[in-house]
């Protein structure tokens, strides 16, 4: 049966996946949500970080117009149902109310300031209900640079920091429109798309990066490619079809031996999750399941990340988790795991998996472990209500509850442990393996090439 989850999940990573056919040419300003949703503010502190005051307009598509200069360089931006006004931070006096469908503040300087953050570029509003939804309207080279600092540190060497760029830049013209439906801009300022906070944090370094690849983005067979990346893969990338179910030419796998693991964020991880806290995971994320008995890895691709897991309930019930499912619904940091030290079922050869670039790698079919039986069981029935709880005494002299079901005991305390390498989902390109290239003389063009199959990069 088709489960509530992995249709969800489906349609999400499906809607990313969506080139916008001939963005490049067409987009030069990006529409970035700043607070919007479940973050709408009450009200916006606005400030101009050159103290030349402000412009206020609007936007009609991606058109600033003019309609009044501002003075002042402190403000305060309310909503009244879904009517603006713009007041002046000191005195309170109102300088400027908007009669348009949306309300924009461009700086008559470089920079402005919104919430303590500083952009380029101008601040936009829309109101509702007097809450404001804020944007940040911004040119395509500007928004690269608030987001280069925030997705790779700063201080990587600089050929790591420019295939960064070209990633985000592609992503980017990638994502037009993205949430537009919903919010009525191209990209959120998180993780959903990519983090993007404005020049805060930008150095001297990042943005030489941008400017070096200026214009610059990934293409396969003559079309945009989105260049998706990751923290690290723990020793190899993988293709997109065994992690979103889309096929996608220029997102194979590929071993990657030039990450360093030990020195990576969460590059080596281990998580216990209990039989109890499986399932609730399991049911929250719309399956079926009693209680939880044994998980083993029952599918590996060519590359050796997990693609299928299952899941056995104490009266033999199965539920199957598939590609990206396998690290969601568990909320481990990647698809490279074993559990309870057991790597799982051996990986199996594919035309979808398979990749004229890379070797596969296999691995040994091990028994899987079965539930240790307690050393004493002391019975006396069970109760109309259901199972009676009994108790063992174990090696270490510890009380286990147990509970009689049919001919066998279960422990309920049982537990599973998680235990592997890489952060993230494993498609595109690895920032961690992008710095280790990086840092043995590759440039930035031989690690996209690397990590991107058959792409090249077009301006």
């Amino acid at each position: 049966m088709k489960r509530i989850f992995t249709a969800f999940l489906t349609v999400m990573l499906c809607a990313g996946l969506i080139p916008y056919a001939g963005a490049s040419e067409a987009v030069g300003t990006m529409r970035v949500g700043l607070h919007y949703g479940n973050g709408v503010l009450n009200e916006a502190s606005i400030s101009n970080a050159d103290g030349a005051g402000f412009t206020a307009g609007c936007y009609d598509g991606r058109n600033f117009v003019s309609r009044t200069t501002i003075s002042g360089t402190r403000l305060r931006v309310t909503a009244s149902g879904s009517t603006i006004t713009v007041s002046d931070a000191g005195t309170g006096a109102a300088v400027y109310t908007g009669t348009d469908s949306n309300l924009a503040l461009r700086p008559n300087g470089e920079q402005i300031v919104c919430q303590e953050h500083n952009y380029k570029g101008d601040i936009v509003f829309t109101a509702s209900g007097g809450q404001l939804t804020v944007m940040n309207y911004v040119s395509l080279e500007d928004y690269v640079r608030g987001v280069l600092p925030y997705e790779m540190t700063p201080s990587w060497p600089t050929e790591a920091l420019k295939a960064q760029a070209v990633c985000a830049r592609s992503y980017a013209l990638s994502s037009v429109n993205k949430h537009q439906s919903r919010y009525g801009f191209d990209v959120c300022d998180g993780t959903d798309c990519q983090v993007y906070q404005g020049t805060t944090r930008a150095t001297s370094q990042s943005d030489s990066a941008v400017q070096a690849t200026e214009g610059e983005y990934l293409v396969h067979n003559g079309k945009l490619a989105a260049g998706y990346f990751f923290s690290s893969d723990g020793g190899a990338t993988e293709d997109a079809v065994n992690v979103w179910g889309n096929e996608i030419g220029y997102l194979k796998g590929v071993p990657d031996p030039y990450e360093d693991l030990d020195n990576a964020a969460n590059g080596r991880w281990s998580k216990t999750l209990t039989a109890s806290e499986v399932a609730e995971k399991l049911r929250s994320a719309g399956y079926s399941i009693g209680t939880v008995k044994n998980i083993s890895i029952t599918k590996r691709t060519p590359m050796d990340n997990v693609n299928e897991v299952t899941i056995t309930d104490t009266a033999g019930s199965k539920v199957v988790l598939k590609r990206q499912a396998c690290r969601a619904v568990f909320n481990v940091n990647s698809i490279r795991y074993s559990i309870n030290g057991d790597s799982g079922a051996a990986p199996e050869k594919s035309e979808s998996s398979s990749n004229s670039n890379t070797s596969a790698t296999s691995n040994t079919t091990e028994t899987q472990p079965q539930p240790q039986q307690p050393s004493t069981v002391y019975i006396s029935g069970t109760s109309a209500l259901g199972p009676a709880p009994r108790f063992s005494v174990g090696a270490l002299g510890a009380l286990n509850p147990l509970y009689y079901i049919g001919a066998s005991y279960f422990a309920t305390t049982t537990s599973f442990t998680f235990t592997g390498t890489g952060w993230g989902h494993n498609v595109g390109m690895s920032q961690y393996g992008a710095k280790g290239m990086a840092e043995q003389g590759f440039n930035y063009r031989e690690i996209l090439s690397y990590y991107f199959t058959d792409i090249e990069i077009s301006k």
